[in-house]
């Protein structure tokens, strides 16, 4: 009687397999890309997907608050950095850029949006 649309990615994200590999966006997948030709001119040593961060921790596992990074990166002769890929940046988003400066503040994390790229202060 009534079909079940499929829903698209609420900020219109199209999820691309590059290298095996599922990733949230094209542009996530184009950056991928973009690490795996700086590895072979030799710019960068390796980079892997991100693992998660936590920001608040609570004593349920469901309560704690995370981040996850979309990439690690080591460049050549560099210290490891961190690399989050934009379409929005949403205010659930900055608000955990607050909390991971103050949790982190050693860490370095590199956005990459349709503007450019940027190092989070």
């Amino acid at each position: 009687m009534f079909t079940r649309r499929a829903r698209g990615h609420k900020y219109g994200a199209v999820p691309t397999v590059y290298g095996g590999q599922r990733y949230d966006s094209k542009a996530e997948a184009a950056y991928a890309q973009q690490l795996d030709w700086r590895q072979a001119a030799g710019e960068v040593v390796c980079w892997t997907r991100g693992t998660p961060l936590v920001l608040v921790d609570a004593p349920r596992r469901r309560e704690r608050v995370t981040y996850l990074p979309d990439f690690e990166v080591t460049p050549a002769g560099g210290n490891t950095y961190l690399v989050d890929v934009k379409g929005v940046e949403t205010p659930v988003w900055r608000l955990k850029m607050k909390i991971l400066r103050a949790r982190y503040p050693a860490l370095q994390l590199l956005v990459v949006s349709k503007d450019g790229e940027r190092w989070l202060k």
